[in-house]
C-alpha cells in the first residue's frame, strides 16, 4: 500500500477513535418551589465530547426556562504513606519489619455544576455518581435555583 494511502486511513482510524470518545446522558426529577411544593417534572442532559476539557450539562424546568453549565468532577489527590516497624517472630525472635507504602483514592462519587440561564439565574449542583469518576455511570443531582426553588435529578 502507498505511504499516501496508509497515511489517509491513519488518519481517518484515528478521527473514528476519537469520535467514539463521546458520552451523553439524560435524566429527569422534579422541581420543589421555594415554599416546598411540588412544580413539576424537569429534564437532564449532559454530555461530552472528546477535546472537551469537562463535560456540559442542561437542565430544563416545566416552564421551559434551560440552564447550561459545565460539570467539573471532584478529584483528591492521592494520599501516600510509609511506615517502618519492628517486631516479634516466633519464639521471641526480634525482627525488622519491611516498609509499606499506603496509597488513598484519587476519584470520588462526587462532582458539582454551576448553571446559568438567559434570564440571568443560577443553578448549583451536587451531582453523586454511581462509579467513582464516571459520569456516565449514572447518579443523582440535587440543584438549587437562586430563586428559591430546587431541583432532584435521577440520570
Amino acid at each position: 500500500m502507498p505511504l499516501r494511502h496508509m497515511v489517509s486511513v491513519s488518519a481517518s482510524a484515528a478521527l473514528l477513535l476519537l469520535a467514539g470518545c463521546a458520552w451523553q446522558q439524560e435524566g429527569t426529577g422534579v422541581v420543589t418551589s421555594d415554599a416546598g411544593a411540588p412544580a413539576g417534572r424537569a429534564t437532564l442532559f449532559m454530555e461530552e465530547k472528546a477535546g472537551w476539557p469537562t463535560p456540559l450539562a442542561t437542565v430544563t424546568l416545566p416552564d421551559g426556562e434551560t440552564f447550561t453549565g459545565k460539570v467539573i468532577p471532584e478529584r483528591t489527590e492521592p494520599t501516600t504513606g510509609f511506615a517502618v516497624g519492628t517486631g516479634w517472630g516466633t519464639h521471641s525472635r526480634v525482627g525488622v519489619g519491611s516498609t509499606v507504602i499506603l496509597s488513598g483514592p484519587e476519584r470520588t462519587s462526587r462532582a458539582s455544576a454551576l448553571l446559568l440561564s438567559e434570564a440571568g439565574k443560577s443553578m448549583t449542583c451536587d451531582i453523586r455518581t454511581v462509579t467513582p469518576g464516571a459520569l456516565r455511570s449514572g447518579g443523582f443531582a440535587r440543584c438549587d435555583i437562586s430563586d428559591g426553588r430546587s431541583v432532584a435529578l435521577e440520570f
